[in-house]
């Protein structure tokens, strides 16, 4: 994707590089944050992204619109200018998150494009200070030329801001789709009903989103339905679910189908205001004086019905039920955007990674903050035949609907999110090495070291555990000797992938290097053709490109987290494995295979 900066910057401010990747979505220059209105356009066959951006400084603030452009997902185009400006006096101290649709304002396909967003008026606002009614308003913008130039309309604001039967936490961040299951549930067409949702909460009550159904011949027109969730403050089911906060910012929505299954309705929502900071799970490491806090925040995700609920207290007569749901991203990945792709048939989610874990002085050393993360795909992974989870009841496992079958089985479905196929792109002119085949003794280090050392890289292992496994780590090496390294490890004790950064040298002792951790088991299945029961292979994809690392195992866990090492280059990769077995001859992994490819981008 290439560098953005200017040359005589890069020869001023080696900061800039420094690291800046090469193959993730940036602005130029400056703070960047949420994706906003992530599309396709069948019409010109482009994809467009848009960003929150500061054009005039590394800091929060002056908040526009930057935008993106790619034929495949892989390769952009990322555009000098604003493609949306706080220009208007109802929008005139911000343009925050928004959503784009491929109709005009009267329901119509004539090549117009009209995306919706967010205009405010009045600073600060925040969940956890008193609300200003009229600070966020929606308002509509359409392009007559494939999203080159927009023109506001002389209608905006469309709603001047939440129902006020509500005392709100926010309201903001509308997202505009056809949801079948709730246009079912209202005995509305399916195909004509376009709903929006906007994001926020209802102080003292719980995060939700507010409902709207569009007008099909003026989509200017919004009515409010009511609200989408009631889930209580703070509500944490298990680790496998998640703190659901006080506040919800981008909550989009979508039916997850695969073939021969049962839909999934599925509700994503940033998560503010949790009931405590975001920290990992410690990792004792002596003289470790690093600090370990993050912004209050996670990406969620749940799953469930829609009801009429027999309390309309609050006026609310939309409500979907929370009935299995679980964490999206176990890392830096917030503010995550989603969007139909009708190339691969599939909902498609992108998030922003920021520079939380950057001391303030070095994120501006550096001129620019933020990006957003690979595109990556959502389904449903089902899994049938389990008689167990290693080391974890399945009761226990709430981001998992249970359905029980004959014999004490039971079949375990969840939302699965893997990278985007067309990821694959990048490995056009990379150099691939790996291996095949390699049994791993208890303690004993396999290494593989790279003969094209790269600070962008591709990894996908997959390795069968013995029943005897206590552990199997994979070390990501940032020097020749290993003595620096990144840590993937499946801890199958404590049902754990914990990506460990506390042994890369970092610049400043004020960078935050506390560990990513993730709950995480492998399943076992009864094969009714080999009439045994067989646990599935542990299976990690992983990307790095600089400074940011996107790790995915077996297809339903995504950890996103940012490298800060004096040393970017991966310079080889270590494996080993620990058994419960007090003999240090025993077999505890077989590597199947791993692939590695070096020089990742374009």
């Amino acid at each position: 994707m290439g560098e953005y900066c200017p040359d005589e910057v890069f020869e001023l401010v080696d900061e800039f590089r420094r690291w800046r990747p090469r193959y993730h979505v940036q602005a130029r220059r400056g703070w960047m944050n949420d994706p906003c209105a992530p599309s396709y356009d069948s019409r010109t066959k482009l994809y467009h992204l848009g960003f929150q951006w500061n054009p005039n400084g590394n800091d929060w603030g002056d908040i526009a619109w930057g935008h993106a452009t790619s034929n495949d997902l892989v390769s952009w185009t990322v555009c000098p200018d604003t493609w949306l400006s706080p220009d208007k006096p109802y929008d005139q101290l911000g343009v925050f998150t928004g959503c784009m649709t491929d109709l005009n304002l009267k329901g119509e396909r004539d090549g117009t494009l009209t995306c919706f967003y967010t205009s405010v008026n009045h600073l600060p606002i925040s969940w956890d200070i008193d609300y200003t009614y009229g600070s966020e308003t929606l308002s509509v913008a359409t392009s007559q030329d494939a999203g080159r130039t927009w023109q506001k309309h002389d209608c905006n604001p469309i709603l001047q801001g939440p129902p006020k039967q509500y005392e709100v936490t926010a309201w903001r961040d509308p997202f505009v789709s056809r949801w079948p299951s709730l246009a079912e549930h209202f005995n509305l067409p399916n195909q004509n009903t376009l709903f929006g949702i906007i994001s926020g909460g209802i102080r003292n009550r719980t995060p939700t989103s507010f409902v709207y159904a569009l007008d099909s011949k003026n989509l200017t027109k919004w009515q409010f339905l009511g609200i989408l969730a009631d889930v209580g403050l703070n509500t944490r089911r298990s680790r496998w679910s998640g703190d659901m906060g006080q506040n919800w910012e981008v909550s989009t929505f979508a039916t997850i189908t695969e073939a021969d299954q049962k839909p999934m309705d599925v509700l994503i929502m940033s998560s503010q205001g949790l009931r405590s900071p975001s920290t990992t799970t410690a990792i004792a490491k002596p003289n470790l004086c690093h600090s370990t806090t993050r912004q209050s925040r996670v990406q969620l995700w749940m799953s469930g019905t829609f009801q009429t609920p027999k309390d309309d207290i609050i006026g609310r007569r939309v409500l979907m039920s929370h009935e299995f749901g679980g964490i999206l991203d176990h890392g830096c990945c917030y503010a995550a955007n989603t969007f139909w792709d009708p190339t691969i048939e599939k909902h498609v989610v992108l998030g922003w990674s920021a520079e939380d874990d950057l001391p303030d002085k070095l994120r501006q050393l550096q001129d620019w903050s933020g990006m957003l993360t690979l595109p990556r795909v959502l389904g449903i992974q089902t899994l049938t035949n389990v008689s167990e989870a290693r080391n974890v009841t399945l009761s226990e496992m709430t981001s998992f609907e249970r359905i029980l079958q004959a014999g004490g089985l039971s079949t375990m479905r969840t939302l699965s999110i893997a990278p985007h196929p067309n990821l694959e792109l990048l490995r056009a002119r990379s150099k691939k090495e790996g291996l095949v085949d390699v049994t791993l003794m208890t303690g004993v280090l396999h290494i593989l070291a790279l003969l094209h050392p790269s600070s962008q890289w591709e990894m996908k292992c997959e390795v069968s555990l013995a029943k005897s496994c206590s552990k199997f780590e994979i070390r990501v090496a940032h020097l020749e000797d290993s003595s620096h390294y990144t840590s993937l490890t499946y801890n199958t004790t404590q049902s754990e992938f914990v990506i460990d950064r506390s042994y890369i040298p970092t610049v400043d002792d004020s960078v935050i290097i506390a560990p990513e951790v993730a709950p995480f088991a492998l399943f076992t299945q009864y094969s009714p053709s080999e009439q045994a029961f067989e646990e599935e292979t542990l299976r990690i994809r992983a990307f790095f490109d600089q400074s940011i690392l996107e790790v995915f195992v077996n297809e339903r866990v995504a950890i996103t987290t940012r490298i800060y090492s004096r040393f970017e280059t991966c310079t080889g990769f270590s494996f080993t494995a620990s058994s419960d077995k007090k003999t240090n001859d025993a077999a505890a992994a077989d590597i199947r295979e791993v692939s590695i490819w070096s020089g990742l981008g374009n």
